[in-house]
């Protein structure tokens, strides 16, 4: 319940005690982070987002140019990672803004379902057709990585049912890998910090392998022995689960 402060001269912290608490960051001017901070605390709901995370040092972004992120306290950042790996030809590129905009006033959505598709679509899928190595010639859309290994998942269970195989849907992954953050992508991967308590995840059909990161695990070994040992593992989990039940591995490149 909030308590009305009708002399405004107190903060809301002041209006709930009997004396003022000693903290002088409650009588100064919110600044337009602060204000932002509080309205992202009231309504917005971020992926990723540990709820008992210290918030105390967090970071707004207000506007990106090239590589270069800059906060709503004027502070520049390098970009390193290009946002979600996927700003790779940089930010505030106006020949991206033009064809975004000309497309959108052209046409802004069609619907693909069934018997009706968007022509752009199928201009882009017949590009990437040609760019792509062998007979990888068909191309599925999707919204970002996350759906697109949710739609591989899918797609695999879907084309071994259509061939009378519904049993050949056991999935192979690694540990520490990330492939995502839907459901179907967060269990594919193997990050445990990413496999929470709180949630349960497809378990009896994903199976995790060693994680094949040398630095990280190839402690006693040479690079070529733990190579070796992580194509043992596979055969050994492929043998176990039996090859007729095997439909697919998850691997990061």
């Amino acid at each position: 319940m909030r308590i009305r402060n009708p002399s405004r001269r107190l903060c809301d912290g002041c209006a709930r005690q009997a004396r003022c608490p000693p903290d002088p960051r409650r009588h100064r001017p919110v600044t337009h982070t602060e204000a932002i901070l509080r309205a992202a605390d009231d309504h917005l709901l971020a992926p990723y987002h540990p709820f008992d995370h210290d918030l105390t040092d967090r970071l707004v972004v207000a506007s990106a140019e090239g590589v270069q992120i800059t906060d709503t306290d004027g502070r520049t950042y390098l970009d390193a990672i290009g946002g979600m790996w996927c700003t790779n030809i940089g930010t505030g590129r106006d020949e991206m803004a033009d064809a975004i905009a000309a497309q959108v006033r052209k046409l802004s959505f069609a619907n693909p379902f069934t018997d009706m598709m968007g022509a752009p679509a199928v201009e882009l899928a017949s590009k990437l057709a040609t760019l792509a190595p062998g007979d990888l010639n068909h191309v599925f859309f999707t919204t970002g990585g996350s759906t697109a290994v949710d739609a591989a998942f899918r797609l695999v269970q879907f084309y071994n049912g259509c061939l009378g195989r519904p049993e050949k849907r056991h999935i192979l992954s690694r540990e520490d890998a990330y492939h995502g953050s839907t459901y179907a992508a967060v269990s594919i991967g193997g990050k445990k910090s990413d496999h929470m308590a709180e949630f349960q995840y497809i378990d009896d059909i994903v199976h995790h392998l060693s994680s094949p990161n040398f630095y990280r695990h190839g402690a006693g070994r040479t690079e070529a022995e733990f190579a070796e040992f992580l194509f043992a593992e596979f055969e050994a989990k492929v043998s176990e689960l039996g090859a007729e039940n095997v439909a697919a591995f998850f691997a990061e490149p």
